[in-house]
């Protein structure tokens, strides 16, 4: 087992007689991989009084999962059980975005596609992602009212798939466009060309697999901005 040193943090708790305190020790490991630790209690001003506990995790790693997400602030740190955002506090009709990466660890093609949100918008919103590949995906938060947002789920529907003809198998998503020219006419009813921007055509699929979902737990809050003088 590789060696998991343990945040260098003393955390100190006072108990009266009969008294019991319950404490929380997170796993936030950045590699995969199994992983041991010791935990040390000991009695203020009582050098006979000392407990270990020994610490054991294990990491794997899943077939699809959300890598590179921007760090948390201190009090959400171990509150999600899966990947998290937070976008803090921003004014009414702001914009705000984060980032992060959907990595691909099958040996196929895979199909996501996110959920709808009032708030929350997606770039790419769907799209397919490579064998081994990654996509980065662009989160924005923005509303026209009021909203509190104290993690609520959004999911991505992860789906594999084959292709149909063995040369589509390309990274495609819905920002992908095509320029197309079509007839029209003018306002003095002569023929002239309007240009339109469509997205490009999804690329034909076969499903190889169950579909299953990614969540991921977003937090923020949009209000009015305060008055400054």
């Amino acid at each position: 087992m590789d060696k998991e040193e343990i945040i260098n943090e003393r955390t100190d708790v006072c108990l009266n007689q009969g008294e019991t305190e319950i404490l929380e020790v997170f796993f936030c490991p950045a590699d995969i991989g199994n992983f041991e630790a010791e935990l040390t209690m000991k009695i203020i001003n009582n050098d006979f009084e000392i407990s270990e506990a020994l610490l054991f995790g294990e990491c794997i790693q899943p077939d699809v999962m959300l890598t590179n997400l921007p760090s948390l602030p201190t009090n959400l740190v171990g509150k999600y059980s899966k990947a998290a955002l937070d976008f803090g506090g921003i004014a009414i009709n702001e914009t705000q975005r984060k980032s992060f990466t959907i990595s691909n660890n099958l040996n196929a093609a895979v199909r996501f596609e996110w959920d709808e949100h009032l708030a929350i918008s997606f770039e790419p919103s769907v799209g397919h992602i490579p064998a081994k590949s990654t996509i980065d995906i662009l989160v924005a938060l923005q509303s026209s009212e009021t909203i509190e947002l104290d993690g609520d789920v959004v999911e991505c529907t992860i789906l594999p798939i084959i292709y149909e003809e063995e040369s589509s198998s390309v990274q495609w998503d819905d920002r992908l466009k095509i320029i197309k020219w079509i007839d029209g006419k003018n306002a003095s009813g002569g023929r002239t060309k309007e240009k339109v921007i469509e997205t490009e055509e999804e690329p034909k699929y076969e499903t190889n697999g169950d579909a299953r979902a990614l969540p991921i737990y977003v937090s923020g809050i949009v209000d009015y901005s305060p008055l400054t003088s």
